[in-house]
């Protein structure tokens, strides 16, 4: 219990309704996350939780009240006046709760990025988000709002509450901030020195929820079930990849098997992480995800000789060098490092792998194309799935992976997100792979077993399907 009267909130005239409930109540962790299902009380969970005696009875409480538009914050209010009907006054467009004591609580929505500095600057001792997966889209965002935690008086603790469902905009940050880390249990960041914990909510844990609505989300068909009856942040609504192929165990491939054969993508990071994938395609034409790196905070070459040595050290392949590497085009973006010095990250990546024969193409970045093919080679509807992966070498691209959500403007393509570097360099790779065994089939060149070089071989593909590359002319002799 973090203080006194915490499990009474409001005790007249509300009580919490779940064991779930009064568990979020009594945390003591900095950074809270509560829900799952549908249908749970997060509603009223987050009104309890603002109006806690030690809070609203000290006339400098300040807090804020966020949520994703003007309808949500419009509906949030209509309870909350019912809700907190004597303690006190909702004025004012943008709305203002002035409490009796003399505390007030701003609220107000989340439109975009724009809307941040409307609260910046502030200290608030309480901040609630409602349906953040769906109000804050990215990591930076929230930790921009963060910036104002802050508790003006010393006897008030500061606190953050998120409620959620699953899937939305942020739902991958969500879940690498919270669930992966802090499921049922506290966890310390080591960067914000924050403690933070998820209490997850089925609609099952409701005892008010009505019965006609539990047994209609028991007939809903899977994922959605699970989504919305348990809340699962594996399979949700609005989840854009049900399937990413295949998990299969590692084995053995042999350097002179996969010569030729084995190839790369890569999302490179500015302001974000970088990713890479090390690919094998067999001669019957199926596609395996070897190994997944993903990194951020260093330097392009820093990422460039890491990822050299992962595959370098690859024991399945023998270590064997990309034949090709798809990458996106702001890998080619110049910077100007002096009067008379110009580089791309691309340029470093040259430098590390110079003499190992492998050639970074510029990807095809078609989005909506990239993410036909994606599900194409992935469909395993009619046990036709292309794709398969390591999962030990891989557990951040499956999480990733199964994060994407539908874009609900483009709904043939998955949303540009916090947390789609993976997703990004995966599209990259499988459009390339795709190309390059078209050209294969289309040509009748069987490039692993022809006499001649896998190099050669590459820059007849190249020069073929029209691709830009940009090998050093050393490699290409």
């Amino acid at each position: 219990m973090k203080g006194k009267g915490r499990e009474n909130v409001r005790e007249e005239v509300w009580r919490p309704n779940s064991a779930k409930q009064l568990e979020v109540l009594r945390r003591g962790e900095t950074e809270i996350l509560a829900g799952g299902a549908r249908g749970g009380g997060k509603t009223e969970l987050g009104l309890a939780w603002l109006a806690e005696p030690e809070y609203v009875n000290n006339p400098k409480y300040t807090s804020l009240v966020i949520r994703k538009d003007y309808d949500d914050l419009s509906n949030w209010l209509f309870r909350a006046r019912s809700f907190y009907r004597g303690l006190c006054d909702i004025v004012g467009n943008p709305a203002v709760i002035r409490w009796r004591s003399g505390g007030m609580t701003r609220v107000g929505h989340w439109k975009d990025r724009s809307t941040i500095g409307k609260y910046l600057g502030h200290e608030y001792a309480k901040i609630l988000v409602e349906e953040i997966t769906d109000t804050i889209g990215s990591k930076e965002e929230f930790d921009m709002l963060m910036g104002s935690l802050r508790s003006p008086v010393s006897e008030l603790t500061a606190q953050f509450l998120a409620t959620t469902n699953p899937g939305g905009r942020g739902h991958a940050w969500v879940k690498r901030h919270w669930v992966d880390v802090a499921y049922e249990k506290t966890y310390t960041d080591d960067v914000s020195g924050h403690t933070r914990i998820f209490i997850p909510f089925k609609a099952t844990d409701n005892p008010h929820c009505d019965r006609a609505y539990l047994k209609w989300l028991d007939g809903l068909h899977e994922p959605l079930r699970s989504a919305w009856r348990d809340g699962s942040w594996e399979t949700f609504q609005g989840q854009f990849f049900s399937e990413y192929g295949k998990e299969e165990q590692p084995w053995d491939i042999g350097v002179n098997k996969a010569t030729g054969r084995v190839f790369g993508s890569l999302d490179i990071g500015i302001g974000h992480y970088t990713s890479f994938g090390y690919w094998y395609l067999s001669p019957s034409g199926t596609i395996h995800r070897l190994f997944t790196y993903k990194a951020n905070g260093q330097t392009h070459r820093a990422h460039a000789e890491t990822i050299r040595g992962r595959i370098e050290s690859f024991r399945p392949t023998g270590g064997a060098y990309p034949v090709t590497v798809w990458a996106g085009h702001d890998a080619w973006t110049k910077s100007r490092l002096g009067e008379d010095y110009v580089r791309s990250p691309v340029d470093e990546y040259n430098d590390v792998f110079i003499g190992t024969g492998v050639g970074f193409v510029k990807a095809n970045t078609d989005r909506q194309g990239g993410c036909a093919v994606m599900r194409e080679l992935f469909d395993s509807a009619s046990g036709s799935s292309c794709v398969y992966y390591w999962p030990q070498y891989n557990r951040t691209y499956a999480e990733d992976m199964q994060s994407m959500i539908i874009d609900p403007n483009k709904p043939e393509e998955y949303q540009k997100v916090d947390g789609d570097d993976t997703a990004d360099e995966c599209r990259y790779g499988l459009q390339g792979i795709y190309t390059w065994k078209s050209q294969e089939i289309q040509h009748g060149i069987n490039r692993a077993d022809s006499g001649k070089s896998s190099l050669y071989d590459r820059n007849a593909w190249v020069r073929d399907s029209g691709y830009e590359t940009i090998m050093r002319e050393t490699s290409l002799v």
